[in-house]
């Protein structure tokens, strides 16, 4: 109600004074409907002002008590860009319904006490449920209608440049996987999602079903800072976007940065070495409708190392400037159930007083499902699809996931539906689905393709995104172009 436009305009049409059991909860939910008749808007900061005003009908000790309480408010909420508003919503309209039935209870006990008997009935049989989650006649009522023209919220994640075009905006309630042979980047690309969350002011709760906590941070932190593992190698070869046309050297635009091509025989590519005189150019790369034709080759950068001391300076600049924030979380490999995850969950509320924005769990093919080994293999796989479905919607979050491709996934240059292991109804479950590609040369060059197999909310055009990767300094994504 503080903090929340949105929130305190759902939560003023269902909520009372009368269900709080705070005196001091009452007291703000006072201030925040008043203020919010007045302004139409919540408080926010302007809360501070309100306590100011009315302080003076309090005595020294209930000040101290509603100062301390507006702080507590403030310190759990002040790093939030964003607030998951649909599961707050939610959790408030059960507690209001239990306050109003405990309400109608007492009430209906004290009649019974007096025998009155019949106005206890009456008391009980007037008692009404919470509009709850759609508090109108119809969706012809003129404020769901209004709900069509409203703008369209703000992405919860926005992938950069071409995978957020290809994956368009990410929202809550989805369920999202990977799918890649095993060994194939999946972890990293769940990780650079998580990360990605965190610089957009999200926060993440990532789940680990086989890696220690500490694996988990080294990854983070060298994803975060761009450190390398290796710090005796002051240079450090990673890949870089080039033009076939430079390759083949078939280009004679006037602005190619380079004069030679880099096939010696064929199309084969020679090695990288540092004293080459071929030069990579992208002239062209950012030029809408020029010739640019995607390739890649190697460049060379300085290593980054940092000290302790360094990296702990960095992260508390991290901090402050990311405004999201990554959790991890490890479970002993096969171990962890559908219902450890959703306790997780429960777990995190109750620390942070919040749901995570984004949860990751790393990965759907290794939860633990022999508390239903009675069923096939194919059913148990299917309920923990539907347990991470039902965490996208139950929590208001967003979910993403990876799963194993099957045999055949090896040998495919591009994967396809077939290739899903197990149960092909993940499908069924999942928002989008996207396959991780990539050939034995490919991942010699540091390149990984990703393109759409499911997509529920958008059409897929086919396309696939080159990425770019060197892992030894913890990026997935170097950087990214179409392929053409």
């Amino acid at each position: 109600m503080i903090v929340s436009d949105h929130f305190a305009e759902r939560v003023m049409k269902v909520a009372k004074a009368s269900y709080f059991e705070s005196d001091y909860a009452r007291l703000i939910y006072i201030w925040c409907k008043a203020y919010f008749e007045a302004e139409g808007k919540a408080p926010r900061t302007g809360i501070q002002q309100v306590y100011e005003i009315e302080k003076g009908g309090l005595d020294e000790s209930q000040q101290r008590i509603v100062k301390r309480y507006l702080e507590n408010l403030s310190e759990n909420y002040e790093r939030l860009e964003v607030f998951n508003d649909e599961y707050l919503y939610n959790k408030a309209v059960d507690y209001f319904d239990r306050r109003s039935l405990e309400l109608t209870i007492k009430d209906a006990s004290k009649l019974l006490e007096q025998d009155r008997v019949g106005e206890a009935i009456a008391k009980v049989e007037s008692h009404k449920k919470s509009p709850g989650l759609f508090p109108y006649k119809d969706i012809f009522h003129p404020d769901v209608l209004a709900l069509f023209f409203e703008e369209d919220p703000d992405p919860l994640l926005q992938l950069p440049y071409q995978l957020g075009y290809l994956f368009g905006p990410l929202r809550r309630s989805w369920l999202i996987s990977f799918l890649a042979p095993m060994k194939r980047g999946k972890s990293w690309f769940l990780d650079y999602c998580g990360v990605e969350g965190m610089r957009q002011g999200r926060n993440v709760l990532k789940i680990s079903l086989e890696m220690s906590q500490k694996e988990q941070v080294e990854r983070i932190l060298k994803m975060t800072f761009g450190v390398s593992d290796n710090g005796s190698e002051p240079i450090i070869t990673i890949p870089t976007f080039d033009c076939a046309l430079n390759q083949d050297n078939s280009c004679d635009l006037q602005q190619r940065t380079n004069n030679c091509g880099l096939f010696l025989t064929g199309n084969l590519k020679p090695e990288f070495t540092t004293d080459m005189r071929y030069k990579i150019c992208v002239a062209c790369r950012d030029i809408k409708g020029s010739d640019y034709v995607t390739a890649t080759w190697f460049k060379r950068i300085k290593n980054k190392t940092l000290t302790l001391s360094e990296l702990m300076k960095r992260s508390k600049q991290a901090a402050i400037h990311l405004g999201g924030s990554i959790i991890p979380i490890s479970f002993p490999t096969f171990s962890a159930t559908p219902d450890d995850l959703m306790e997780t969950l429960y777990g995190y509320e109750e620390r942070y007083k919040t749901m995570p924005d984004i949860v990751i769990v790393d990965y759907a093919d290794i939860v633990n499902d022999e508390g239903h080994r009675n069923d096939s293999q194919r059913d148990r796989t299917n309920m923990v699809w539907k347990t991470l479905k039902r965490i996208a919607t139950q929590f208001n979050c967003l979910v993403i996931t990876a799963t194993q491709g099957n045999r055949k996934s090896f040998d495919m240059d591009s994967m396809n539906e077939a290739n899903i292991s197990e149960d092909i109804r993940k499908l069924a479950h999942v928002d989008i689905m996207a396959a991780l590609n990539q050939t034995k040369t490919e991942r010699a060059e540091g390149v990984l393709r990703v393109d759409l197999l499911a997509h529920r909310h958008k059409k897929i055009d086919g396309r696939e995104v080159y990425t770019l990767q060197s892992l030894d300094i913890g990026q997935p994504v170097l950087d990214q172009e179409w392929k053409n």
